[in-house]
């Protein structure tokens, strides 16, 4: 039986987590590019169920639970605010990519129990939490603030409190995981003292 990971699933994994970096960076480059290309505004936003309504309106389609709102002149500032939340997304996506990285080839290098991989570990964690909590937040305002002008009758869903929470588990999870390379450490550090 082999032990580790073979070559194949080495060049597999980093290339994934590579893939995570320059395709979180790429999002915020197309977006921004987007934003400054054709000029309307176009956002998917789910509307709370006592909300469904038929709407025929030029620039607002409707289905069932939700709508689509595209905006020919939307302001700079309302187009920052729904740029928002996609943006912090990928940001968090490269970030992570980047750390999981640094600890793959640690790891890989047969040294994964160092001060830096649980430190690189426990940001992962922090960043996944930050992002849960604060990009489903930005895409609800920015979500009301699109409707706020395009329809102003209609209220948004809010944020998925589900969706929330199973992010905030990964991000326990990972911190449990941060913990176990900390004490991996501790004790790499107490056996090459008894040597």
């Amino acid at each position: 039986m082999a032990v580790g990971i073979t070559r194949t699933q080495r060049v597999l994994l980093r290339g994934a987590l590579r893939c995570m970096v320059l395709f979180g960076l790429l999002v915020v480059f197309l977006q921004i590019a987007n934003a400054v290309g054709d000029g309307v505004l176009s956002r998917s936003i789910d509307v709370a169920d006592g909300d469904r309504v038929g709407l025929r309106q030029r620039g607002v389609y409707v289905y069932e639970s939700a709508v689509r709102v595209d905006l020919d002149h939307a302001s700079t500032q309302l187009w920052v605010e729904s740029l928002l939340p996609t943006v912090l997304l990928a940001l968090a996506v490269a970030a992570i990519g980047f750390m999981l990285l640094r600890v793959f080839h640690e790891t890989d290098a047969g040294q994964p129990f160092f001060d830096s991989s649980a430190r690189r570990l426990r940001v992962v964690s922090a960043v996944i939490a930050v992002a849960a909590i604060v990009v489903p937040l930005a895409a609800a305002f920015a979500d009301s603030e699109v409707l706020a002008v395009a329809q102003p009758r209609l209220e948004t869903g809010g944020p998925d409190v589900a969706a929330v929470a199973l992010w905030l588990v990964i991000a326990l999870v990972v911190r449990v995981i941060a913990e176990a390379f900390r004490i991996g450490t501790q004790l790499r550090d107490d056996t090459e003292g008894l040597v």
